[in-house]
């Protein structure tokens, strides 16, 4: 009966040590989950603010440099002009392209949006600049 008793006893430390087992085993799963929640959540953040911000600045600065060489056309020839220009706003396009890839919200989406019709109006009326230019 001694054995009995002794076995019963180790079956219960078994069952102890297996639901202490599964714990700790559900317990890293959890923690696993969350790193990689925690991550993305880093990863996203840079993807969708960091990178967006130096594309901001890109922007900017080719707008800044078809300002400068709109307002000095008379240094430059009518060919260079046209030939940097198309390169400023095809660098331009790239960066929006780019910048609608990223994660945005309803009002980024929206300014987004807006500055695109912007640009495009921008263009046309560069596009007519030259024709008047060179008439």
């Amino acid at each position: 009966m001694k054995w009995a008793y002794s076995i019963q006893q180790k079956f219960k430390a078994a069952a102890l040590l297996a639901i202490v087992f599964v714990l700790v085993l559900v317990s890293n799963l959890s923690g696993r989950y969350q790193m990689h929640k925690l991550s993305d959540s880093f990863a996203s953040v840079y993807e969708d603010r960091l990178v967006v911000e130096s594309y901001i600045y890109k922007l900017s600065e080719h707008l800044y440099q078809k300002k400068m060489m709109l307002d000095n056309c008379s240094a430059y020839s009518q060919a260079d002009i046209n030939q940097q220009i198309d390169v400023h706003n095809q660098e331009i396009n790239q960066l929006l392209h780019s910048f609608e890839k990223t994660m945005l919200t309803e009002e980024e989406a929206d300014c987004l949006l807006d500055f695109k019709a912007t640009i495009a109006v921008l263009e046309d009326l560069e596009h007519e600049h030259f024709i008047l230019i060179s008439s």
